[in-house]
């Protein structure tokens, strides 16, 4: 059974783009730069974490951890986990989608 506050995450009054981008922020991948990796992709995509872009192509989202600490860090998009990244690789992946 759930609490009312982990229920209530699970819901935005914000409606989410046709693409998603989740950047893990757990130890392993913070150690290893993903918030080199969020600043890129909030630059590239002009939104902060949480946001959806104008267009409503990418929405930019953050995980707690999202289990691959052996490949940090993480991103995963549309729900494929790449790991190893660096700031050249997300913004080569984001560019792809941001624009239809």
């Amino acid at each position: 059974m759930t609490s009312d506050d982990e229920f209530g995450k699970w819901f935005t009054f914000k409606p989410s783009g046709v693409h998603t981008c989740v950047v893990c922020l757990g130890t392993a991948c913070h150690v290893r730069g993903s918030s080199k990796l969020i600043a890129v992709l909030e630059a590239e995509l002009g939104i902060q974490m949480g946001e959806t872009t104008p267009n409503k192509q990418v929405s930019l989202m953050v995980a707690r951890c999202v289990g691959a600490c052996g490949i940090a860090p993480v991103i995963v998009i549309d729900g494929a986990v790449s790991g190893k990244q660096t700031p050249d690789d997300v913004v080569n992946k984001i560019r792809v989608l941001k624009n239809p």
